[in-house]
């Protein structure tokens, strides 16, 4: 539903457009299984900065947010619920990645505590850059994530008063090393 009275089945398409009649904000919604957003290849800022609040997820059978809403620096996540991972047809997995899935947004108060994180192989820039973060909640995790190497780098440096970070507890039980650098 594209929020200007046209909705539209889609299937198997990797990148979809459309064009608005008239210029404002639209509400998008999407319903059925839905395998992921991936704002990486967006062929300009402008395109990025289209997105500026996501509000629910409410679909369930993603399989990551490897580099979801990369630079889009106008979204603010607002939604109150978690997004579902449980995988699409043969891409289902029990593990995938969240690298800079929200790096260089406008992310202001973003809780996570009922996300269920435990399946993420890597964070890598996972919140990255969102400079004016006021708070971010974290949910207990125990994973076997190996890479966490700035998953907060640069969060909150703008916001006078800091950020904070709840984050009660986190357990790695994978062994072998894991990369912290520059984690905050």
């Amino acid at each position: 539903d594209w929020g200007d009275g046209t909705t539209e089945i889609v299937v198997g398409v990797r990148n979809k457009t459309h064009t608005y009649v008239s210029a404002g904000d639209h509400e998008v919604k999407i319903t059925g299984q839905f395998a992921g957003f991936q704002f990486l290849n967006a062929t300009s800022a402008a395109e990025r900065d289209k997105i500026i609040e996501l509000k629910n997820w409410g679909i369930s059978n993603l399989w990551g947010l490897q580099y979801a809403f990369y630079y889009c620096s106008t979204l603010d996540v607002t939604a109150k619920d978690a997004p579902q991972f449980d995988g699409v047809g043969n891409l289902a997995r029990t593990s995938t990645d969240c690298i800079s899935a929200f790096t260089n947004c406008n992310v202001i108060n973003f809780d996570l505590s009922r996300w269920d994180l435990n399946w993420v192989s890597r964070f890598y820039q996972f919140l990255y850059n969102n400079r004016n973060v006021e708070s971010i909640t974290m949910p207990d995790i125990n994973g076997t994530a190996y890479d966490h190497s700035t998953m907060f780098g640069y969060v909150g440096i703008d916001n006078p008063s800091g950020a904070t970070l709840p984050w009660n507890n986190y357990t790695n039980t994978r062994g072998g090393g894991v990369a912290m650098g520059a984690l905050f």
